[in-house]
């Protein structure tokens, strides 16, 4: 931790302290006696006495993490408190700033506790920015982390990275899968887009990709299925419960989406339902019933909403083809 009490009740920042006064020191949170650190391999901080139980602060923060916070706390407004308790919510965010709570994640965090952090924030009108650190950088795959640190944009979903060695918020953007190639994106490097160029960039229409060859997609979709890979046995067994093959839909269902990122293979078997289901109310709730959400801050109904009616303007235009089954 970056921030200790001393026995006055004065809060003092690690890189302010000096030891030779030799205060005594406590953890703003759970008010244990904490020693202060100055090393090589680490920036000057504060750390709980050995066996010792609290719930605000995390022991053994890595280097990353403790020089990550010292990096944000210079480029965010000089009002941005470190480590601020928020007793309402028993939790202290890394940074905030009025009601942005900001989380730099550069370690493993589980979903069950990723989930209930975010949403006591957003119970509590604070709006959480997970900033994730070097290992939860975006590559060929995207971590169910990552996932959940994608925020809403007017681009679309965004994440923003922190590399600490470089000293350089990331911001990727432009998210898009394909069957053949995955995951891809852009990254713009640099701080200037913190603030005042937050969404520096104006809405683009997605436009569908020109090497998206429906029947090969639906041929990698027959070789995935005869591999028995887990997520698509899954989701065709989730079609099956509704009478829907994923191999033997109309051939609208096969081509790209406007939220192919998002949702993937799971494009299909919403395509299926909509086929089942023509009026949105219905096909909301059952989507509702049968799928997972890990984006915690992206808009789930909104994204719903987006693929239902492009679900119907494919329809319209292929039934007005006269395109076979349907």
């Amino acid at each position: 931790m970056l921030l200790a009490k001393d026995q006055w009740g004065n809060l003092v920042l690690a890189s302010e302290y000096q030891y030779q006064t030799r205060r005594k020191l406590y953890c703003p949170g759970c008010s244990q006696k904490v020693i202060f650190k100055c090393g090589i391999e680490k920036i000057p901080h504060f750390a709980h006495c050995k066996n010792q139980d609290c719930q605000h602060f995390s022991e053994g923060e890595t280097k990353e993490h403790l020089e990550g916070k010292q990096l944000l706390k210079k480029l965010l407004p000089a009002d941005t408190q470190v480590e601020a308790y928020l007793p309402s919510l028993a939790q202290r965010p890394d940074l905030l700033w009025r009601n942005l709570a900001i989380e730099f994640q550069c370690s493993p965090l589980s979903r069950q506790r990723f989930t209930a952090r975010t949403q006591n924030y957003l119970e509590h009108n604070y709006h959480p920015w997970w900033i994730v650190g070097q290992r939860f950088f975006p590559n060929k795959i995207c971590s169910q982390l990552a996932k959940g640190c994608l925020q809403d944009s007017p681009v679309g979903p965004v994440l923003w990275g922190l590399d600490v060695g470089k000293g350089e918020i990331l911001f990727f953007h432009s998210f898009d899968w394909h069957y053949q190639f995955g995951m891809s994106y852009e990254v713009k490097k640099g701080n200037a887009p913190l603030f005042d160029e937050l969404f520096w960039l104006t809405q683009k229409v997605k436009t569908p990709a020109s090497d998206w060859v429906w029947w090969q997609y639906q041929r990698i979709l027959q070789m995935k299925l005869f591999r028995k890979e887990q997520s698509i046995l899954q989701l065709q067994g989730l079609g099956y419960c509704h009478y829907i093959n994923l191999l033997d839909l109309p051939q609208w269902c096969y081509g790209p989406s406007c939220h192919q990122f998002l949702l993937q293979e799971k494009i299909l078997l919403l395509r299926g339902l909509f086929l089942k289901v023509r009026n949105f109310e219905g096909w909301f709730s059952l989507v509702l019933q049968i799928m997972d959400w890990p984006y915690l801050l992206v808009d789930q109904k909104q994204v719903l909403n987006d693929v239902f009616t492009e679900c119907q303007r494919l329809y319209k235009r292929n039934q007005s083809r006269g395109t076979r089954k349907f």
